[in-house]
This record gives C-alpha cells, structure tokens and sequence, in this order.
C-alpha cells in the first residue's frame, strides 16, 4: 500500500490512506472516473463541478486542504456541498461553484 511508503499527513491515519488507495482503484474501474477524483490520503470521492473548482484552486495544495466529507446534497435539495478540512465548497445550479472558508463561517 501506498501508506506503507509515504508518510500520511495529519489528521489522517494509515487506515484512511488505505481505504483512500482503495477508493482511488474502484474509482478507476467504474463509470464515475471521469465525473469523480479520489485525494489520497482522503478517501472521499469529489465529483462534478465542485472537484472541477477545487482543482483550479490547487486541490489538497490550496487554502481548503483534503475533502472531510463527498459530495451531499443540500437541505432542500437546493445544490450541493463538499467538506474540505478548512472550509466547504458549495454548488448550485443557479451560481455554481464557490468555495468558503472556514474563518467566514465562524462570524
């Protein structure tokens, strides 16, 4: 495994890394590769527009870091949102992608 020759960053751990190249090989294999990314050592699948908006920001090298979470849909089924360890990406049909950072939410 990957994990057994990188260091895996904090706050992961060699299991998440694990599950994460996991991920990376069942999203290889399947019909959501060209729609969905994988960012070891974060196993969380980042899809559509939001991945689109988080690799033109620089992906896990930008200001939001790794994904905490995929994509969900948001109450109301208003869009959806993706969590990343300093903030969200948020999307909606009506104005796209846009990330916000975590010191805004917290005002």
């Amino acid at each position: 495994m990957r994990s057994d020759r990188e260091e895996v960053p904090a706050p992961f751990t060699k299991e998440d890394a694990d599950r994460a190249e996991i991920a990376e090989a069942r999203l290889r294999t399947s019909r959501s590769a060209v729609a969905c990314q994988v960012y070891w050592p974060s196993w969380f699948n980042v899809c559509g527009e939001i991945r689109d908006k988080y690799n033109s920001l620089g992906g896990p090298g930008s200001f939001l870091s790794y994904p905490s979470s995929g994509n969900i849909v948001n109450p109301g089924n208003t869009g959806e949102r993706v969590t990343f360890l300093n903030g969200p990406i948020y999307w909606s049909a009506a104005g796209g992608a846009h990330p916000v950072v975590n010191s805004f939410l917290n005002r």
